[in-house]
């Protein structure tokens, strides 16, 4: 058993590291990264057109505050008040944090942090280091880790937590070797990352899995569970298409079992004429989620190519030519996307052209993974890409067991809908909180004990059953759940699917629980991710039931009743879907979001405040000089 640790952050994202950082500059020694595979996970393998990052508004004479962005993140629905105001105020210290460790945010001449306009954005606070903002982020965050000299124990899968009398114990990994470990400690951070392996169809990294289930049995509730993103995304090498692969209007086509080419955006009868489409293309650049709002306009785009994916035709961009009715000369080219290009110096005769005038790196990226946008197309798909939901937390991102946090896109601090890369200040704003709320906590907890031994007693009986199963390999019936999810679950769910979609995960379930096999030790720790996948999908299968009952089509996902769309009740933006395991049974339930809080804005009483609480907690007292 691993000697007691006061704190294990289970996870080797943006997030984790961000908070052992924080940690270790709090004076926090006692502390190590447990990962399944250091060089995994979503933000340092994952990006866009330009990777935006969403902070307060930090140039020009626009004006913003703090109030004003905690109010547009409360406005996305479903979202609790003190998240909101808790993101807003952290994200200028979260993002000056990252460019002094040398993230390559853009300056102008005068030092201003210039920003644009993201989705439901409205006022340009976003910015952007490139396609590689996560990646820089990581890369950053843990160079300052290890100069910090910062224990990671590399390839542990945290597999199972341990409780006792409402506090964590510890963690119980299983490596590659088969060994099953316990890691005792009085506080656990979840940087786990989203449950990526619940969907065929995502553009996750290949590896990145998520373990919101472990967090769910170990009595953690969810909120928000059933709310995701799903957009247009590659399927050869996964990235998301948003932004400039939009913008530059590329062509759409479709190929059936007969190897013919179908032009399926102007046959499938959703758009008024070709300016319509054309348009519509363009403006996915800035609305690149499906949402189910704007089915009448750019989403209009994802519903074809979901049609042109149940027919089993395989879907393509081709940056080598224009769509029908946009000749070289750009005639029939839109206004909107006229002046955009026109600005961004980027009216060249051909998509590819304009992609490499206007975002050169976007081209270069594809390139680096083996696929030359000016000479083959690109296979897409309609793909998963955030759980806007997940474990619930409070004001400090810790779940309702003490001493757990969740931070990163394992906890579910959105809800409805956000502004583009708020995911990544939301990580490092989370971090912060949770770092500094188990820097003030000085009592000493209990680590281990009767709970954490229990864990690791059925693992191993687990893993030895896994090794001796008689049944199919567990990675079929992953692949199983993830097809029917992905048919039944995803952007489009018809309320007659969910049911029949939850008894089938539920036997896959019963069917890995009895017989399920691993290949060998190495393949325990992905046998136990596929487990934690099954329970996860029958968390989601439950907050959408309630959803299509209830709130309706809104968000990334469009509800259908014999057919028809559900509309949106937007009586329910005002609510949280919780989500809990009750025995044997998961049940959701609607409880009303907690309201943007009034915090104290007077000077001496806060400042007052504060000099206690360093006090009490022993904190640096900052404030006093030595005597000279």
């Amino acid at each position: 058993m691993e000697k007691k640790r006061r704190v294990l952050i289970v996870g080797s994202g943006s997030a984790a590291y961000a908070a052992a950082l924080r940690l270790a500059e709090g004076g926090e020694r006692s502390l190590v990264i447990l990962t399944d595979r250091r060089d995994n996970g979503t933000s340092r393998n994952a990006g866009s057109d330009k990777q935006t990052y969403y902070k307060l508004s930090l140039t020009g004479d626009e004006p913003d505050s703090v109030r004003a962005m905690a109010e547009n993140l409360f406005e996305g629905g479903s979202t609790h008040g003190d998240h909101a105001y808790a993101m807003a105020a952290g994200s200028v210290r979260a993002f000056l944090k990252l460019f002094e460790l040398g993230v390559p945010f853009p300056r102008n001449d005068m030092g201003e942090f210039v920003g644009y306009k993201t989705d439901h954005d409205p006022r340009s606070r976003g910015t952007s280091a490139g396609p590689l903002t996560s990646f820089f982020m990581t890369e950053a965050l843990e160079k300052a880790c290890l100069r910090e000299k910062i224990r990671i124990a590399d390839g542990k899968c945290a597999v199972s937590l341990a409780v006792e009398k409402g506090e964590i114990r510890g963690v119980v990994t299983v490596d590659k070797r088969g060994a099953v470990e316990a890691w005792p400690a009085a506080n656990v951070i979840l940087a786990t990352g989203g449950p990526a392996a619940i969907y065929r169809n995502v553009v996750y990294p290949a590896g990145q899995t998520g373990m919101t289930g472990m967090a769910l049995e170990a009595g953690a509730r969810l909120e928000n569970f059933a709310e995701w993103q799903y957009g247009i995304a590659s399927v050869k090498f996964r990235w998301n298409l948003s932004g400039s692969y939009q913008q530059v209007i590329p062509r759409y086509f479709s190929l059936g079992e007969d190897g013919k080419e179908r032009d399926f955006l102007r046959e499938s009868g959703l758009f008024r004429d070709e300016s319509d489409l054309l348009e519509s293309i363009f403006l996915k650049g800035y609305q690149w989620p499906f949402t189910a709002g704007r089915l009448d306009g750019s989403s209009r785009v994802d519903l074809a190519l979901y049609r042109e994916l149940r027919a089993q035709r395989r879907v393509f961009l081709d940056y080598r030519n224009n769509p029908a009715g946009l000749t070289e000369s750009l005639a029939g080219l839109p206004e909107t996307a006229e002046e955009y290009l026109r600005n961004s110096g980027a009216l060249q005769a051909t998509p590819v052209e304009r992609l490499l005038a206007m975002n050169p790196g976007a081209v270069a990226l594809y390139e680096a993974h083996g696929i030359d946008l000016r000479r083959e197309a690109l296979e897409i798909t309609l793909a998963a890409q955030h759980n806007n939901g997940g474990i619930a937390v409070d004001a400090h991102w810790q779940t309702g067991i003490r001493g757990l946090y969740a931070v990163g896109e394992a906890a579910g601090t959105f809800g409805v809908h956000r502004p583009g890369g708020s995911a990544l200040n939301a990580g490092q704003v989370g971090a912060a909180r949770a770092a500094e709320a188990i820097l003030s906590d000085r009592e000493a907890r209990r680590a281990g004990g009767k709970s954490l031994k229990d864990r690791v007693r059925e693992t191993e009986e687990t893993a030895e059953r896994l090794l001796s199963g008689t049944g199919r390999g567990h990675l079929r019936i992953r692949e199983e759940a993830e097809d029917r999810m992905s048919e039944a679950a995803a952007a489009m769910r018809a309320e007659e699917d969910l049911a029949p979609a939850r008894e089938k995960i539920s036997s896959l379930l019963a069917e890995w629980e009895r017989d399920a096999s691993a290949e060998n030790a190495a393949d325990l720790p992905a046998a136990f991710v596929t487990r934690d996948a099954l329970v996860a999908s029958l968390a989601l299968l439950s907050a959408e039931e309630l959803s299509a009952g209830t709130s309706g089509s809104r968000g990334s996902a469009v509800y259908l009743k014999e057919g028809k769309v559900v509309p949106e009740d937007e009586l329910y933006r005002k609510s949280a879907a919780v989500t809990i395991l009750e025995g044997k049974d998961i049940r959701s339930r609607w409880e009303p979001v907690r309201p943007l809080p009034e915090p104290d804005q007077w000077f001496e009483r806060v400042w007052n405040a504060d000099r206690e609480k360093r006090e009490k907690t022993n904190a640096p007292r900052v404030w006093r000089r030595k005597r000279l």
